[in-house]
C-alpha cells in the first residue's frame, strides 16, 4: 500500500510507521523538519506545514495514497484544507483524535456516542486558537461531515510508555521515590490508558479495517488513582507523600476531578485485541524506578 503519514516521527507515531515498513509498504513521512528519527533512510522523507494548503496539495500530488494517517491537526480549519487537498487522491483517512472530546462524569463510561461529531456545528471563520477539547471536536466534525474519502476518528485517551517524552507516569514515580509532594483532586478518580506500542498497533489495523467513524482506542480495565498510586508505592518500597493544596509543580498530570473512563467494546468488536491495563502497568512502572 501507499502510505502518507502527517507527523509520526515520535512516540505512537514511529510505532505505526515502523509496523509498516516492516511489511514492505511504501510509506512517506511529512513533517516540519524539527526532529530527526531513526528510520529517516527507509520512508520518504518530506518537509511540510500541516497548516498550510499549498503543502498539502504538493503531498497530493505524491498519491494517491491508500492510507493517510493525521497526527496533528488541531483545528476546523486544518481539516478542511486536508480535505480539499486529499479530495481524489485518498482512499482511507485516519485521524487521531482524543477522548478530550468527551465531558468525563463521575460514574459515566463515555462510549462514542457521547460526542457525535456527525451533527457537531462546524466553525471555519474563527481563527481564534482553540482549547484542545474544541480543536479535536472541530477536526471531527469537518473530517466526518464533509470529507469525501473514508474517515476514521481515533479517539485516545492518555498514552502511557517507555518512550513517552511527556514522563507523565514518571513524574508519580518520581514524586514517591523522591518524596515529593503531590497533589490529586481525588485519588478515587478512575480512569483508562493505552500504551504507545499498543496504540500504534490499534492504529495500524483501524486503517487496514473498513470501519468508518469514530472509536475509542483504549486498553481493557480502568485504575483508580489510589490503586495507581498504591502500585507505585509498592514498587517502590516507598508512601507517597500528597499536598493539601494544588500548585503548578505538584499538580498530578492525571489530576481529574473526574472519572474518565472509555470502553472499548466497538474495537473489541471490529476484532482487536486489547491488552489489560493492570496486566502491564507494573513493568511499566519498574521501568521508571
Amino acid at each position: 500500500m501507499k502510505i502518507l503519514v502527517l507527523g509520526g516521527t515520535r512516540f505512537f507515531g514511529t510505532h505505526l510507521v515502523k509496523a509498516f515498513i516492516k511489511e514492505g509498504h511504501d510509506v512517506t513521512v511529512a513533517t516540519r523538519g524539527n526532529l530527526d528519527f531513526s528510520f529517516k533512510d527507509q520512508v520518504r522523507f518530506e518537509k511540510a506545514d500541516r497548516t498550510k494548503l499549498e503543502d498539502l496539495q504538493r503531498l497530493a500530488m505524491l498519491g494517491p495514497f491508500d492510507l493517510i494517517y493525521d497526527q496533528v491537526c488541531m483545528s476546523a480549519q486544518a481539516a478542511h484544507i486536508a480535505c480539499e487537498a486529499f479530495k481524489g487522491k485518498c482512499r482511507r483517512y485516519i485521524f487521531t483524535s482524543t477522548g478530550s472530546v468527551y465531558n468525563p462524569a463521575n460514574g459515566v463510561e463515555l462510549s462514542e456516542n457521547h460526542f457525535d461529531q456527525t451533527k457537531y456545528k462546524i466553525n471555519l471563520e474563527d481563527t481564534t486558537p482553540y482549547d484542545y477539547q474544541e480543536a479535536k471536536r472541530q477536526a471531527e466534525a469537518v473530517f466526518s461531515q464533509t470529507a469525501s474519502f473514508e474517515v476514521v476518528m481515533v479517539r485516545f485517551p492518555i498514552v502511557l510508555g517507555q518512550d513517552d517524552y511527556t514522563a507523565r507516569l514518571k513524574f508519580h514515580v518520581d514524586a514517591v521515590l523522591n518524596q515529593t509532594p503531590i497533589f490529586f483532586p481525588s485519588l478515587e478518580t478512575k480512569m483508562g490508558f493505552i500504551q504507545s506500542h499498543e496504540a500504534g498497533e490499534f492504529l495500524k489495523f483501524i486503517g487496514e479495517h473498513t470501519f468508518t467513524g469514530a472509536v475509542n482506542a483504549v486498553s481493557s480495565g480502568y485504575i483508580s488513582l489510589g490503586e495507581l498510586m498504591n502500585m507505585i508505592e509498592t514498587l517502590a518500597g516507598k508512601k507517597a507523600v500528597y499536598a493539601n493544596e494544588a500548585s503548578d509543580v505538584n499538580h498530578s498530570p492525571f489530576g481529574f476531578d473526574k472519572d474518565f473512563m472509555m470502553p472499548n467494546e466497538k474495537g473489541l468488536s471490529l476484532g482487536f485485541n486489547f491488552d489489560l491495563l493492570k496486566g502491564y502497568l507494573p513493568e511499566l512502572i519498574k521501568f521508571y524506578i
